[in-house]
């Protein structure tokens, strides 16, 4: 038996610009010499012609000149997208050392343009699955029973039968795509927006198809059974032999080629209609997907009735109290806190601070440090898991030399902050020597400052943890470079004006962003 050569599919170039970082670019020019050809008759624009038409384009382009816009010209003419030659109108000398050119369209362009457009737009099908599609396959198959036909009445036949379930699958395929989408389909709740979207896609494909489905399949099924084995063989040998398909030469022979195709073609149309089996035609799953969509539909009616008559759930309270704590001032913010929870001093429920003296029972929530909540607590709302608790062990030692870390820590933070105070706009030069605890602190407010909104030049913040409120102006333009020294050698950068203040009230604090 002799093996069949594979042909190797080569590499179509012309498509390159549709996936580039410039597609929009390429594609609006590409659009210009389609739509001169197309409305005013124009074979070649010179570069002029199609900087105007960009201009006044609907399509975004990024070119800014002529010279940018030869770059992209060039780039469509390696590709063969484009076609040029020397423009002969040349009126000066200048014209001709610019070599310009006359582009047009290639009939290679031409094609790839056309390609983008038609993918482009089949993208955006709704997919309704048109019922006439069933009734063309019925038919055809009627008229390939009655017999009677000529080789060529008989090849067309058939060219017909399976060009009408070529274009019914593309059409399934594009509805099960997008009634499956998370926005028709979505999983989770529905809004009522989503609601509607979901019921107008389920619709368009219960308004005729399922009923006509019910009707023609069995009929379908029952044709292609009779006409299934020796019949459709000898039917496809009858259509090989039409007039329009051409005699064997070196290449290969047409009619076996088309003969095989065709064979190809009736064993999937079995596969859609006719079941075998266990296995189910295809056909089914287009009714299963109308089922699960009512089904899912119902379920988000449901849902979305609940939500309009039902009691919140703890997820849309929780929501809404955050609203409401956002929208006030300090003190209005406590009294809606203690009425929403009932919890007065600022110490973290079942979490023992590792040291007591940071946060005191008078703090309030709004100003008291926050600390890390275990993930037990936050998905499970349990601080440990259940159990026989196992022995303590004897930690005095251990929270005694902590306690003794932190209150050196917090002295060795208090003096870098009485270092770095300005208590009035000074430059970042001035702090000409810090150590590294200064330092430290120094690049926490300046990231802190850096991270706010910037409002005329000037940014100004409050730090949560510390109260310490800057201001931090941009530098001259022609300023020299801060450089300070620190213990690990120097840094350098923008000599900024800063205004290092501690912020000692609800006043200083509203003057700036809260990190």
């Amino acid at each position: 038996m002799a093996t069949m050569r594979k042909r190797t599919l080569p590499e179509v170039d012309v498509l390159w610009y549709a996936t580039q970082p410039l597609t929009p670019t390429y594609r609006a020019i590409v659009h210009v010499f389609a739509d001169a050809e197309r409305d005013t008759f124009t074979l070649e624009l010179a570069e002029p012609e199609v900087h105007e038409a960009l201009r006044t384009s609907p399509y975004a382009a990024e070119v800014d000149d002529e010279a940018s816009l030869r770059i992209r010209l060039d780039e469509l003419h390696q590709h063969g997208n484009l076609g040029r030659r020397q423009d002969e109108r040349a009126t000066s000398l200048e014209d001709l050392d610019r070599r310009r050119f006359l582009w047009s369209l290639t009939p290679a362009g031409k094609i790839a343009h056309q390609a983008i457009e038609d993918i482009e737009s089949g993208l955006g099908l709704s997919g309704s699955l048109q019922v006439t599609m069933l009734v063309t396959i019925r038919d055809s198959l009627g008229a390939l029973i009655e017999g009677d036909l000529s080789a060529n009445d008989t090849k067309a036949m058939l060219d017909g039968l399976f060009t009408a379930q070529e274009r019914f699958t593309g059409e399934a395929q594009r509805y099960i795509g997008r009634i499956t989408e998370l926005h028709v389909l979505g999983a989770g709740g529905l809004d009522e927006a989503g609601f509607g979207l979901r019921k107008e896609a389920i619709k368009l494909y219960l308004s005729r198809f399922v009923s006509q489905l019910t009707l023609l399949g069995p009929e379908i099924d029952e044709l292609l059974r009779i006409l299934d084995g020796a019949r459709i063989s000898a039917l496809i040998d009858q259509g090989a032999t039409a007039d329009d398909i051409p005699p064997p030469d070196e290449t290969g022979d047409p009619a076996a080629e088309w003969r095989a195709r065709q064979r190809t073609h009736w064993q999937g149309l079995l596969r859609w209609y006719v079941r075998a089996g266990t296995r189910p035609p295809t056909v089914d799953r287009l009714r299963a997907v109308a089922l699960d969509a009512v089904t899912a539909l119902t379920r988000s009616l449901s849902r979305l009735n609940a939500a309009r008559t039902g009691a919140p759930t703890r997820a849309a309270a929780f929501l809404q109290a955050a609203r409401w704590m956002a929208e006030q001032d300090t003190g209005a913010a406590h009294r809606l806190w203690v009425a929403l929870t009932g919890l007065h001093p600022a110490r973290h429920l079942s979490i023992p601070e590792e040291d007591p003296e940071v946060t005191s029972r008078s703090a309030s929530w709004w100003d008291a440090v926050p600390i890390d909540v275990p993930v037990t607590i936050r998905r499970q709302n349990r601080s440990n898991s259940t159990g026989r608790p196992s022995k303590a062990r004897d930690t005095h030692a251990t929270r005694q030399l902590l306690r003794h870390r932190r209150r050196r820590e917090r002295e060795q933070a208090r003096m870098a902050l009485a270092t770095l105070l300005t208590n009035g706009p000074a430059r970042l030069s001035h702090f000409a020597r810090l150590d590294r605890h200064e330092f430290d602190l120094l690049l926490d407010l300046l990231s802190d400052a850096l991270s706010a909104r910037r409002a005329g030049g000037v940014r100004r913040v409050v730090s949560g943890a510390s109260g310490v409120q800057i201001i931090l102006s941009d530098p001259e333009p022609e300023s020299e470079p801060a450089k300070l020294q620190i213990v690990d050698g120097a840094f350098t950068g923008p000599d900024y004006l800063v205004d290092i203040r501690i912020a000692v009230d609800d006043k200083a604090r509203a003057g700036g962003d809260v990190v």
